[in-house]
C-alpha cells in the first residue's frame, strides 16, 4: 500500500482512489503531580523487538519503528551533535498492570517554550487514565512544565478532559496496491 499525506492534495488522493485512513492531532497538556503508584526506570535496551506489536497511542507520526529509532540517535547519527545532543529521557513505566515505554525530549515544536517536552509512548495495552497520570507525574518530577504529543483522532476520547488539542492536524490516505 502507498500512504500519503498532504492537506492541499486531498481531492487528488480521493480522485485517484486513495481512502482516508486516519487523522492525527497535536495535543498539549500540563505535567503535574499525580496520585498514582507506578515504577519508573531508565530504558537502556534499544532493541525494537521489545515493543514489536505494541500500541503507540502517543507521538506516532508515521511508523512506530521510525519513532523508536529517533529516540536513540546515538546509533544512527554519530558525529551530528545537533541530533545526538538533544536533551532526552527514555523511561520504562509500569502502572496498574500496564507496561509502557516513553521518551521525552526537548520539544522542537514551533510554539514550544523552555520546559516543554515532546512525548512518545508505546504500550502493551491501549491508553488508560492511570498511564496518563503516571506520565504526567514522571514529567513533573523531572522538570517538565508541559508535554506535547500527537494522538490519533479516534483516541482523543481516551484522554483526560484537560488535555488541549493544538492547531496541528494531519490526514493520512492509503492506496492498496
Amino acid at each position: 500500500r502507498v500512504t500519503v499525506t498532504n492537506a492541499a492534495a486531498q481531492e487528488f488522493y480521493l480522485a485517484h482512489h486513495f481512502r482516508h485512513t486516519r487523522t492525527i492531532r497535536g495535543i498539549r497538556f500540563t505535567a503535574q503531580q499525580g496520585r498514582v503508584i507506578y515504577q519508573a526506570s531508565q530504558l537502556i535496551d534499544s532493541n525494537y523487538e521489545q515493543i514489536k506489536g505494541w500500541h503507540m497511542p502517543l507521538g506516532r507520526y508515521q511508523s512506530s519503528r521510525q519513532e523508536w529509532d529517533r529516540i536513540f540517535p546515538q546509533q544512527w547519527a554519530a558525529g551530528v551533535p545537533e541530533l545526538t545532543n538533544i536533551g532526552a529521557a527514555q523511561v520504562k513505566l509500569s502502572v496498574a498492570g500496564q507496561n509502557a515505554l516513553i521518551a521525552v525530549r526537548d520539544s522542537e515544536e514551533v510554539d514550544s517554550q523552555a520546559g516543554d517536552g515532546r512525548l512518545v509512548c508505546w504500550s502493551a495495552k491501549v491508553l488508560t487514565g492511570p498511564l496518563i497520570s503516571a506520565i504526567r507525574d514522571w514529567a513533573f518530577r523531572n522538570g517538565y512544565r508541559y508535554l506535547v504529543s500527537l494522538v490519533d483522532e479516534a483516541d482523543m476520547a481516551l484522554l483526560p478532559t484537560d488535555v488541549q488539542p493544538t492547531e496541528y492536524a494531519q490526514d493520512f490516505y492509503e492506496l492498496p496496491i
